[in-house]
């Protein structure tokens, strides 16, 4: 996959990208009675390639979704911090098995996870946010959090 695909210099409206793929999801965040809180979302642009900030969100959101047990909780923050926005998915899945954060994002992983899935779409998330110059980061304590940074200006 190239960047040349990419077209990083549409603006995107974050809180209208974010309203769209969680209305996707709501039926599936209802049937498994997720509590899901979600801050204030910035009205703002940043450049991008809508298309694949779209697979970015949703993958993420999906995932997010997936691993939360059912009557369990989804925090997604969104936030401004010196040029980039920050976008943050907590959910308080705490896994099984020791997780390899640095194989999260090899293509196929998919760890041992009963979970169905082809175990590529943390690995299209990498190389969406590695292609909008941005960085992807999973924290395991009490929760699973995973914390995307995209500059607002490229």
């Amino acid at each position: 996959e190239s960047s040349s695909r990419l077209d990083l210099n549409q603006k995107i409206w974050i809180n209208d990208l974010f309203f769209e793929e969680m209305s996707r999801f709501e039926i599936l965040i209802k049937a498994k009675s997720i509590e899901l809180t979600i801050d204030e979302i910035p009205s703002m642009q940043i450049n991008g390639d809508p298309y694949w900030m779209k697979i970015l969100v949703s993958n993420l959101l999906e995932n997010a979704i997936k691993f939360s047990p059912n009557g369990g909780s989804l925090s997604i923050k969104i936030q401004l911090q010196n040029n980039e926005l920050s976008i943050l998915f907590i959910n308080d899945f705490i896994p099984k098995h020791n997780v390899n954060i640095d194989q999260l994002t090899e293509r196929f992983y998919r760890g041992k996870s009963d979970q169905i899935g082809s175990g590529l779409g943390l690995s299209i998330v990498k190389w969406i946010v590695d292609n909008h110059s941005g960085t992807l980061r999973f924290e395991v304590n009490t929760s699973f959090t995973v914390r995307v940074r995209l500059p607002i200006q490229r």
